[in-house]
Formats: structure tokens, C-alpha cells, sequence
């Protein structure tokens, strides 16, 4: 009778062992994946993009997408990285 308690106890421990194993792994490879879509969210952040040195121009509150969105006269908000600007739209190109 102890040699099957013995051998119960040691299977048991074996497939806790499993179990513990195959959390480690799981959380692991989660990990792995949290990071990659922390990047990614970094990476696409306008802040971000800011100061790299570029700009969101917005009209009426409205990001302009396009020069055909905007009228000659127009007054845009132009946001940098360390503050924001208003300016009047003298001419345009396409």
C-alpha cells in the first residue's frame, strides 16, 4: 500500500511539474507578445511623431488629411512637439 501512495505522490508531482512548466511557457510567449504590441503602440504614438519633427495641422478641430480641404484664408491650429501654432492659409499647391 505505501508503494502505491509512493507512486501516486510521485505522478502527481510529475504533473504539477507539467503544469507549472506549461504556465512558465504561456506567460512567457505572452510576454513576448505584450512587448511587441508595446512597441508598436510607442512606435505610433503622434507624440512621438511630434518630436521627430513633424506636425498635425487641424482645421475646425478636424485633422487636415488633404491640401483640398483647405481654402485660401483658412486659419489652421499647426501642433509641434512643445506647443501649437495658428496660422492663415496665404496660397496653396497640389
Amino acid at each position: 500500500m505505501n508503494a502505491t501512495i509512493e507512486y501516486d505522490q510521485k505522478e502527481l508531482s510529475g504533473i504539477a511539474g507539467k503544469i507549472i512548466s506549461g504556465y512558465k511557457r504561456l506567460f512567457s510567449e505572452l510576454n513576448g507578445i505584450l512587448k511587441i504590441y508595446a512597441e508598436k503602440i510607442i512606435l505610433h504614438d503622434p507624440e512621438r511623431q511630434l518630436k521627430l519633427g513633424y506636425s498635425l495641422v487641424s482645421l475646425g478641430g478636424k485633422i487636415v488629411r488633404s491640401v483640398k480641404n483647405i481654402q485660401v484664408g483658412d486659419e489652421v491650429d499647426i501642433k509641434i512637439s512643445d506647443g501649437a501654432l495658428k496660422s492663415k492659409i496665404l496660397s496653396k499647391k497640389s
